[in-house]
């Protein structure tokens, strides 16, 4: 296909896409509405014709008349309608150059290689704050989930504690404070205690088995 071809294709199809129909089938609808028209105009002719002259005329000559009155319009018809429809065309569906589709107006703004670099510089920050985004995110799911297991560790708490302290009421124990603190104090001296009869009764152990071994040799 010819390069001429492809251009006048490129400009029908975007003729196609301004309008919404192609203008050459604009014309040709015309064309065929007015062919129809002097089609049955000739019809009623002969029918008219037939009817008033058949005295004078014959059905062929009546036939051969309306053929050649038929003929010259046709003739004159397609002449001028050649003209119209390079008027039409040129003059009526013609697009100039700077009428642009909405969905072409963006073309119209061709970006520098400074311009692009400046795009992908913005992309690439905007691709840096999605990815830091997304880890505050993860940390802050993270942290969420601890502060839940936080919260049911202090709901247990509380129960044991609640638990802890109706045992020590019923117990009688006013002040648990106090009374582990004495309790503990207790243990300390019950511990020093132990300490020191286990540490008399090695010194008192201890004089025993050297006598023992004395005797032993003695005799």
């Amino acid at each position: 296909m010819a390069e001429a071809d492809l251009e006048n294709m490129k400009v029908e199809e975007y003729a196609t896409q301004f309008f919404g129909f192609t203008p050459k089938s604009f014309c040709n609808g015309v064309y065929n509405a007015v062919n129809d028209y002097i089609m049955e105009c000739m019809k009623a002719v002969e029918t008219y014709l037939t009817e008033k002259c058949s005295d004078s005329l014959s059905e062929d000559q009546i036939e051969t008349g309306t053929d050649l009155i038929l003929h010259q319009y046709m003739d004159t018809f397609n002449r001028t309608f050649e003209r119209f429809e390079c008027y039409v065309l040129k003059n009526i569906f013609s697009i100039p150059s700077y009428i642009l589709l909405n969905e072409d107006t963006p073309q119209m703004h061709q970006y520098t290689p400074q311009e692009e670099s400046l795009l992908d510089a913005e992309i690439d920050d905007l691709k840096m704050k999605v990815w830091v985004l997304k880890g505050a995110n993860a940390k802050l799911r993270n942290c969420l989930s601890e502060m839940e297991q936080s919260s049911k560790d202090v709901d247990l708490a509380t129960v044991r504690l609640a638990a802890l302290q109706d045992l020590m009421s019923k117990s009688g124990v006013s002040h648990p404070h106090e009374s582990l603190q004495l309790t503990y104090e207790n243990i300390e001296k019950g511990k020093k205690l132990i300490e020191k009869l286990v540490q008399e009764s090695e010194e008192i152990a201890g004089p025993k088995t050297v006598s023992s071994t004395q005797t032993t040799d003695f005799c």
